[in-house]
């Protein structure tokens, strides 16, 4: 039977007065100091800590262009008068990492830590809405971190990490990528990935486990099952993982401009060129670097739409105790991180797909493809602009 409109009224005022009297009640019979038990709650803190090549960069773009929708679903982000320094755009976290990096400290704007942060963390204390504060920086997954600095900084909020994993074996050329991209000639990745870069590239992912013994509060976004899925930026936004994000969802639904991650892993392209180049194949301003990339870009295009279905050429790999570190590491790291997982894949399925991705630890030889015929058409064309 339905209920009166009085009747219903009376009890949503019975309800809403039991919640009132509750709290109360209990705090009358604590032997604890009388405060409110709402009070006691902390305010909450998201930092997106990347790590890098996990399309943080995608993530960044994202929560900037739906900055005044997550506005709406109460998130509060900094900007860049918040977080000043070097950084500008959508990587000012990049700001706050370096004045808690123990080598890049002096790179840090000091108003940062003493004046800015702090005055944006009093607003977003005393906004009667209690937001939600969003900080994004993928640099702050360094094993250089202070991580008890950065606790303290924000010792009055509670602090939720949202970190996104990426297989080993995916993510390490990526890396290489990223380290070497600027570079002319950029090394092959099979030179590159000595057992000491590679060492050093396992520990920048054991970073996770400093932060794990320091924080209790962690999100992971598993990047592959996002990837296959509606993609990362879906993942976050549509899934709520950092909070119920209803309007920057819908505006994310709406709009088709989002970039993709920038997850590139091949510089062989950039290397041929080089090489072309150097023997006087093409212009050496071709090497130049405002034309480098565009006119590798433009090979590599070539390449992916004519020969890679025609051609092979040869190339030169890893070595087996390298690439078996690679595929066991990716089976150790797999397993750390299937706590956090919503969606498990076994341990069998990592080591096979490890496996299977040996090529990408190879790399072209450009000395050899130089001596091709094709190959040269190909760059004198891409050099030209065709």
């Amino acid at each position: 039977m339905r209920l009166s409109a009085q009747l219903y009224m009376k009890r949503l005022a019975a309800i809403a007065l039991f919640a009132l009297i509750c709290p109360a009640f209990y705090v009358l019979q604590s032997s604890e100091p009388i405060k409110s038990v709402w009070l006691e709650q902390k305010q909450t803190v998201v930092l997106h800590i990347g790590p890098q090549k996990t399309g943080s960069t995608a993530l960044q773009v994202a929560f900037d262009m739906f900055h005044e929708e997550l506005a709406d679903d109460n998130i509060l982000q900094p900007t860049e008068k918040d977080l000043p320094g070097i950084a500008r755009g959508v990587k000012i976290g990049t700001c706050l990492a370096l004045c808690l990096h123990r080598k890049e400290r002096y790179r840090c704007n000091p108003h940062l830590l003493n004046d800015t942060l702090p005055k944006f963390l009093d607003i977003a204390s005393a906004h009667p809405a209690r937001p939600i504060v969003l900080i994004s920086a993928e640099d702050l997954h360094s094993h250089f971190i202070d991580v008890e600095q950065l606790k303290t900084l924000f010792a009055r909020f509670h602090i939720r990490l949202l970190r996104v994993y990426r297989h080993f074996y995916e993510w390490l050329p990526s890396f290489y990528y990223q380290l070497n991209r600027n570079k002319i000639p950029p090394p092959p990745i099979n030179q590159w990935l000595s057992e000491e870069v590679l060492g050093d590239s396992i520990s920048r992912m054991r970073v996770f486990e400093v932060y794990e013994k320091m924080f209790d509060s962690i999100d992971v976004v598993d990047y592959s099952r996002a990837k296959q899925e509606k993609g990362l930026v879906y993942e976050v936004l549509c899934r709520h993982r950092i909070s119920k994000t209803f309007n920057a969802c819908a505006a994310l639904k709406k709009n088709s401009t989002l970039p993709p991650a920038n997850v590139g892993i091949n510089l062989d392209f950039a290397r041929i060129l080089w090489t072309a180049a150097k023997r006087g194949i093409v212009n050496r301003t071709s090497i130049e670097r405002k034309l480098f990339h565009k006119i590798s870009n433009r090979l590599e295009s070539w390449w992916v739409s004519h020969g890679s279905q025609t051609q092979e050429v040869p190339s030169r790999c890893l070595g087996d105790s390298v690439f078996n570190t690679i595929v066991e590491t990716s089976v150790e790291l797999h397993n750390y991180m299937q706590k956090y997982l919503r969606n498990h894949e076994s341990l069998d399925s990592v080591r096979s797909k490890a496996l299977a991705s040996r090529s990408r630890f190879c790399a072209m030889d450009a000395e050899a493809i130089m001596s091709d015929p094709i190959w040269i058409e190909a760059v004198e064309r891409a050099a030209n602009g065709d």
